[in-house]
């Protein structure tokens, strides 16, 4: 299993408008969303479909406790590839990085556009279609 972690800073609202962007693109992209509680602006998760696998999102990842509830919530649902968002250091990124089971790749989203938004949400899904 795989973990696609986009990081900024702390108080960026990038990695949210970058994940709320990939929700978008995936639905856009015929990728079929089949569980979750999405709402614009809102923390969530979700379950995606595409090609018989299962892609999971989520922006519960501020504190180590709801990511690792939500990963694991993902994980029960058959997610292979978990796409969330984390800060740019501390026990979140040691979850991550330690979680049994998953690969994790962390993408600075800095390092892929300069204010987040749909280029950064295209270069996430390019990331998805390499690994489905």
């Amino acid at each position: 299993m795989r973990i696609i972690a986009l990081v900024d800073k702390a108080e960026s609202r990038v990695r949210r408008k970058a994940i709320d962007d990939l929700h978008q693109l995936m639905i856009h992209s015929h990728f079929h969303e089949i569980d979750g509680n999405y709402k614009y602006r809102e923390n969530f998760w979700c379950v995606f479909s595409k090609a018989n696998k299962l892609i999971g999102l989520t922006t519960y990842g501020i504190t180590y406790k709801s990511l690792d509830t939500t990963l694991d919530k993902l994980n029960s649902k058959g997610c292979k590839i978990i796409v969330c968002t984390c800060l740019s250091s501390g026990d979140t990124v040691e979850l991550i990085e330690n979680k049994p089971g998953y690969v994790s790749k962390f993408i600075r989203l800095d390092a892929i556009s300069n204010n987040g938004g749909f280029g950064s949400a295209s270069n996430l899904l390019d990331e998805i279609n390499r690994n489905t």
